[in-house]
């Protein structure tokens, strides 16, 4: 992610400074409802072994030409996979892809050589579920930098990026975190009849440990870095 591409995120976050880390968070708690339950939801549909990847990637691109004409990237949490927007462009959407296509869809669907238009969407809305969650590091990591500015600052000047990870990282929560969605996904598993019988349990604190919390870090280290370059108010 380069600087021009924090900078309009910068500039369209003008109400960001309202949001405090319990309100973000609430609204990442939601989020995480609605990842669980569509990845749990397309678990009991087909993942075609052929192509997969490259008819999802044309999906994808004609979903969202077709989105932004509606405006959709418009907010600074949703940004596109493959469509070039001024600076939008993030290249965690390429780790989550394929991530997605590796590690997600191939473990808990059908395989089989048959797809269906409406198993895209699906992929397609849970890659942007996924997107928008990762991204909204970004909240926190403005949230968190504005609640103790003196000692991200310090770090930001000297470009110390263990240091900085070190001051975000909050393993307690993390873990509560971990926790909350293998619950959730053994509830909503048992809700939506896991005909696969996969441990979502497992597979959502797996997903949550390897790969959303490091990325979401990753997300807030990237901004904080940038506001080096004099981005911060």
């Amino acid at each position: 992610m380069n600087k021009l591409f924090f900078l309009y995120l910068f500039y369209n976050m003008a109400g960001l400074k309202m949001y405090n880390l319990d309100t973000i968070r609430k609204l990442l708690i939601e989020l995480e409802d609605t990842i669980i339950f569509s990845i749990i939801e397309r678990g009991r549909h087909n993942y075609p072994i052929e192509n997969f990847a490259t008819n999802l990637k044309i999906f994808c691109t004609t979903y969202e030409q077709n989105a932004q004409i509606f405006d959709y990237f418009n907010t600074p949490e949703n940004i596109p996979f493959f469509i070039d927007l001024p600076n939008k462009k993030s290249i965690i959407n390429d780790e989550i892809f394929n991530y997605y296509i590796t590690s997600i869809a191939p473990q808990i669907c059908y395989i089989t050589n048959h797809s269906l238009t409406t198993d895209y969407l699906k992929d397609v809305n849970i890659l942007n579920l996924l997107s928008k969650r990762i991204h909204s590091g970004l909240f926190v990591a403005i949230s968190k930098f504005q609640s103790d500015t003196e000692r991200y600052q310090s770090l930001i000047d000297k470009n110390n990026s263990n240091g900085i990870m070190t001051l975000l990282t909050d393993l307690k929560t993390e873990d509560a975190v971990i926790e909350r969605v293998g619950k959730k996904a053994e509830i909503y598993a048992n809700m939506l009849n896991n005909y696969q019988n996969i441990n979502y349990k497992n597979f959502f604190k797996k997903l949550y440990f390897e790969f959303i919390i490091p990325l979401t870090k990753e997300v807030e280290l990237n901004y904080l870095l940038s506001l080096k370059t004099g981005l911060d108010s």
